[in-house]
């Protein structure tokens, strides 16, 4: 997994690619504190290059989530391809990780 993290005029982006897992090492926390540097913003999380997210990544995505609205603000989630965005739903995430309508209508129409 690879990532890229800067900010923008009233949010912060957060772009993910490859496959998305909790790894060993420092990664998840080196990303988690580099959002947390960046509030107070709202957070977009961008998937458009992730290849696939496993049940670690999904808890990963929910720290980042979690520090983000302990700081006040919202998380949305776009670009996910039709196999992220699917885990993300049939895990019951989508809400919670804020996953954009787009999105949504991509898994819809993808079943």
């Amino acid at each position: 997994m690879k990532y890229d993290i800067r900010r923008e005029a009233n949010y912060c982006l957060l772009r993910l690619s490859g496959v998305i897992m909790r790894q060993e090492g420092t990664m998840p926390t080196e990303v988690i504190e580099a959002v947390a540097s960046q509030m107070p913003a709202d957070l977009v999380l961008d998937l458009a290059g992730a290849t696939y997210v496993d049940s670690s990544g999904l808890e990963w995505l929910t720290e980042i989530r979690q520090t983000v609205v302990n700081a006040g603000h919202a998380v949305t989630t776009i670009n996910a391809s039709a196999l992220c965005g699917e885990i993300i739903q049939l895990t019951q995430l989508g809400r919670t990780l804020g996953l954009a309508s787009p999105a949504l209508e991509h898994v819809r129409t993808a079943r």
